[in-house]
Formats: C-alpha cells, sequence, structure tokens
C-alpha cells in the first residue's frame, strides 16, 4: 500500500480505538510499517503526534516492536545530539506519566 491510499484511509471516517486496533492489524498484514501507522493514527484520530505515538506503541498490534521502536527513537536521538554537539543552544526534558519528551534548540544560524 502506498502513501497516497493510506492517507486516503486515514482520512476516512474517525475510528473508535477498538476499530483502529483492527486497522493496524490489516495494514501490518499488509507490511506498513510502525511509523506508517503512527502517521495514520495522527491523521485518522486528529490527535498530536505524541498521542498517535503512544496510541500505536502502546498497542496489541505492536506489542512486539515496541521496545525496539523505542531504542531506535532514542538511538536515532541521541545520534543526532552527537553529530551537532556545536550546534545545540540547549536540551530540555519534561518528564511526563506518558514518557520523556525531550526538545533539542539549536543556536541561530550566523
Amino acid at each position: 500500500m502506498d502513501s497516497a491510499q493510506l492517507d486516503e484511509i486515514a482520512r476516512g471516517p474517525k475510528l473508535t480505538l477498538e476499530q483502529l486496533d483492527t486497522q493496524m492489524q490489516e495494514l501490518r498484514a499488509e507490511g506498513v510499517s510502525i511509523l506508517q501507522c503512527i502517521k495514520f493514527a495522527m491523521t485518522n484520530q486528529e490527535c498530536s503526534l505524541g498521542e498517535a505515538k503512544r496510541i500505536v506503541v502502546n498497542s496489541d498490534v505492536w506489542h512486539d516492536r515496541r521496545d525496539a521502536f523505542l531504542q531506535e527513537q532514542e538511538d536515532a536521538l541521541q545520534e543526532f545530539i552527537d553529530q551537532n554537539l556545536d550546534r545545540i543552544e540547549s536540551i530540555e526534558q519534561t518528564i511526563t506519566e506518558d514518557g520523556t519528551q525531550t526538545m533539542v534548540h539549536l543556536k541561530p544560524r550566523n
């Protein structure tokens, strides 16, 4: 399934969380990635990226990939930080019951 088809389905009627799980099962069976499911959930549920990520990674559909996906996200952030140390002005972390949000503020370009 290509991105345009996925977007078209996501823009359909807002699904209940039970319907969303069923849809994600079907999407995963068709080879749709966890990132594509997060985009699907964000569009269909009309929610933030953070909320869509929480819905998807905590779903039964993706429980077997949850830890690996979160580790990949953490590794990618650390790689970004390591490669941009000279451009980083500050790093701000906010810890909530839903997880940790990290904001990296870059120095203005001259």
